[in-house]
């Protein structure tokens, strides 16, 4: 009788620790991925609140045919610096394609947007769109 309770209980031990081999090996990865995804979410949401900006002005071009150019002025009134190259921009929701002064756009200066043969007459509407989903949109009449 002896036996058979220390043999039930290293079966049982070793059970145990079999178990917990299995449990830590998976679940500790993956508490670390979901902390690792928090961190970037947060700090995403860092990062789109830090993010501002207005279009200052828009004035047009004629080019000597039906269409002018655009030049739009944008100014970053936050503490976030915008990769220009990721940003898109869209004219009465068409995306256009761009030319700018700079590659980045710091915190509190100004870029120049460029457009070249637009078209479009009466209201135009302009929506530029970040990296990280900020929009801010202009109205103007030609």
């Amino acid at each position: 009788m002896g036996f058979s309770l220390i043999a039930a209980s290293c079966v049982i031990g070793i059970s145990l620790l079999i178990v917990f081999e299995t449990f830590s090996g998976t679940i500790a990865p993956l508490v670390s991925d979901v902390h690792t995804a928090y961190e970037d979410m947060m700090n995403q949401k860092i990062e789109k609140a830090q993010t501002n900006l207005a279009i200052m002005n828009v004035s047009t071009n004629t080019n000597g045919t039906d269409s002018y150019d655009l030049t739009i002025i944008v100014k970053n009134n936050g503490d976030t610096t915008i990769s220009m190259s990721d940003c898109n921009l869209l004219l009465n929701g068409i995306l256009r394609s761009f030319h700018t002064s700079n590659t980045l756009l710091f915190p509190q200066e100004e870029s120049q947007f460029q457009i070249n043969n637009i078209t479009e007459v009466g209201v135009v509407r302009l929506k530029l769109i970040t990296s990280n989903d900020i929009e801010t949109y202009y109205e103007f009449n030609v």
